[in-house]
């Protein structure tokens, strides 16, 4: 093998793959979206409904921001979870912006509303792609599999929370389904921002009185169940805490020990929201900032999400990519079973 100073030379830098979480209104969507202030394309996937932050984006960079919206409808909340499955499975696909969901073939696309032709392949170093929120995302696919089993649940975020023993089956195909999506993301050659809300995750058990006692708790992100959450920081390089004290927002690299957190290149420590930016943790990193071509005398766009608007003829070498099949997990088009579901999502056949 090479001597350590020869390999760290040749050292190839990856995308960056950060998880960012904490309190509501923390500035964590901004933050993002800021990359876009320093050349970066930022690829925004709004589940969240909060794109509107993004207004304080400096003026001439919201150029480079692209917005999907996976808000999820009142008659279908499993919209974000379909959305991100159908974009990883790398296969290029149709995302009706009206309907909010995948074109179920190419000859049935609705031509009166604006779409978005996606394909990941395409995604770059210039790109950083912002799943906002994994909340929601986790929520639609607790969501999911209450509806494939026709089982009423009025709060979902609440069988989140309170990781409910009662749904066995439900945490372990959606533990699934999570692990599986972010599993994805790392392979994706863009740069990868998720961002999440904080939970407090409690550990119990009974005492000698046989009363139950909180054994140990941990603030973590909320995903589909606590212990779900504790493992998915593995995919990350960087996880980043974010709080407000006053008017003052804080990014904390550090962690704790009953707090998910810690970083593989970011210093440990609290900084200022303002002095650590996405760009900052590429320059320690060491990672490529965004590429200029001299011969275009601007920026080089992205070309994974290239969006249509209703009635606008698509280039006919976008179509021929496209399957002549149904989508991989259309929002309208339920799954017979949460196993087949899931079965169909890693062998790429059809649901209906």
């Amino acid at each position: 093998m090479p001597p350590l100073d020869k390999e760290l030379e040749e050292y190839n830098p990856e995308p960056m793959r950060i998880l960012v979480y904490g309190p509501a209104k923390c500035k964590k969507t901004w933050w993002s979206g800021k990359a876009a202030e320093s050349g970066f394309n930022v690829i925004l996937v709004d589940s969240d409904n909060g794109a509107h932050i993004l207004n304080n984006i400096a003026h001439d960079a919201r150029h480079r921001i692209t917005h999907v919206k996976t808000v999820g409808h009142t008659d279908d909340s499993a919209i974000p979870a379909a959305f991100l499955t159908q974009l990883l499975t790398g296969k290029p696909f149709l995302w009706d912006e009206g309907a909010r969901k995948v074109a179920p073939t190419v000859e049935m696309h609705n031509e009166e509303c604006s779409h978005y032709f996606i394909d990941i392949s395409k995604l770059t170093m210039n790109d950083v792609l912002v799943i906002d929120s994994w909340t929601k995302v986790a929520g639609s696919l607790i969501y999911r599999w209450f509806t494939e089993n026709k089982i009423e649940f009025t709060s979902i975020t609440r069988a989140i929370e309170t990781n409910q023993r009662t749904h066995r089956g439900m945490f372990g195909w959606t533990r699934q389904m999570a692990t599986w999506m972010t599993n994805q993301l790392l392979t994706l050659p863009c740069h990868v921002i998720v961002i999440a809300h904080q939970t407090v995750y409690e550990k119990r058990k009974v005492d000698e009185q046989g009363r139950e006692v909180v054994e140990w708790s941990r603030t973590q992100p909320i995903s589909t169940s606590g212990p779900h959450a504790m493992q998915m920081g593995v995919d990350f390089s960087e996880i980043l805490y974010f709080s407000r004290a006053m008017q003052f927002f804080k990014i904390d690299a550090a962690g704790e020990t009953l707090r998910e957190g810690g970083c593989r290149f970011t210093p440990p420590k609290v900084y200022p929201w303002k002095e650590l930016q996405f760009v900052d943790i590429c320059k320690i990193a060491n990672s490529p900032l965004p590429v200029y071509i001299p011969e275009r005398a601007g920026y080089q766009k992205q070309t994974a999400f290239r969006w249509f608007a209703a009635g606008e003829d698509m280039p006919n070498d976008l179509l021929g990519n496209l399957p002549h099949t149904g989508g991989i997990l259309p929002a309208s088009q339920p799954a017979k079973s949460p196993t087949q579901l899931f079965g169909n999502l890693l062998g790429g056949g059809n649901s209906g």
